[in-house]
């Protein structure tokens, strides 16, 4: 069996031609398996890549994947299961290859030994500070300088915390510099080790997930797992996975109020990430 997960570098290049060549040499590939009697599946993790440079071109491929190559097709969360759905306008017998996994939690995979306090004295952050965090890869999409900003109108004693590596230089400035302007905000620009997770998610009282669009999210099970409240879109699994104790998720065209309703509110005690 062939087991698939991230297939868009698979699919998608810089130029147009560049893109039909690398498309047809993984599906030949995989028509070859085929044949040969290998079973391939596809575990969905979005419905285009991130950067959608070629989105249109992208879901043709992955269209005819799904209705005419992939034995089965695996999702995280009923609500992904029905867009991947809609999306590749599949009929009542395709969808019976779509099947939901739940997605599990990460509680058993990095530590979790270190009490808030502990974990606030190691940032420099005081203990009756209100902590938003920001945690994972700084990528386009998940709108970190945008973040930044908008905190810049939330009240004094707040704090934000951006942890995580980018994926350019320019974006890297981008964050830093609007940071910079604003000493309540710490960025740790680089990546973060494992035993350094329970660090941040330890001090933080809220996880931020600024995303434009998302189809499913490990970081917010990630934060979950350590207890935390979320702020994140209305959208894609989320409101799936997060549930109504599980944080605030806010309508991305009303992004303002919703934010400073989470910083009222303060933060909640989220779901279980495996129910």
């Amino acid at each position: 069996m062939v087991h698939l997960h991230w297939i868009s570098p698979y699919l998608v290049a810089d130029g147009r031609l560049r893109s039909v060549a690398k498309a047809a040499v993984f599906l030949v590939g995989l028509l070859l398996a085929r044949l040969v009697g290998t079973r391939v599946v596809w575990t969905a993790h979005n419905l285009v890549e991130h950067e959608r440079r070629r989105p249109e071109f992208e879901r043709f491929c992955k269209r005819h994947l799904v209705r005419r190559v992939f034995d089965r097709v695996f999702v995280h969360w009923p609500s992904a299961r029905r867009r991947l759905a809609a999306e590749y306008d599949l009929s009542g017998d395709e969808r019976a290859d779509l099947v939901t996994i739940p997605h599990g939690h990460y509680a058993a995979d990095y530590d979790d030994e270190i009490d808030r306090r502990t974990a606030r004295e190691r940032l420099g952050l005081g203990p009756e500070e209100f902590v938003f965090l920001y945690f994972g890869r700084i990528r386009p999409y998940k709108q970190v300088p945008e973040l930044v900003e908008a905190f810049g109108r939330l009240d004094a004693d707040a704090r934000l915390v951006v942890a995580g590596n980018a994926t350019d230089d320019e974006l890297r400035e981008r964050v830093a510099d609007r940071a910079d302007a604003d000493d309540r905000v710490l960025s740790v620009l680089e990546y973060v080790p494992d035993e350094d997770v329970q660090t941040y998610m330890n001090a933080a009282d809220a996880v931020v997930f600024p995303f434009r669009d998302i189809f499913t999210s490990g970081s917010v099970l990630l934060a979950m797992s350590f207890g935390n409240a979320v702020v994140a879109p209305a959208s894609g699994c989320l409101p799936d996975v997060v549930g109504e104790a599980g944080g605030v998720l806010y309508d991305s065209k009303n992004r303002a109020r919703r934010t400073r309703r989470s910083r009222r509110t303060g933060p909640t005690t989220p779901t279980d990430p495996t129910t």
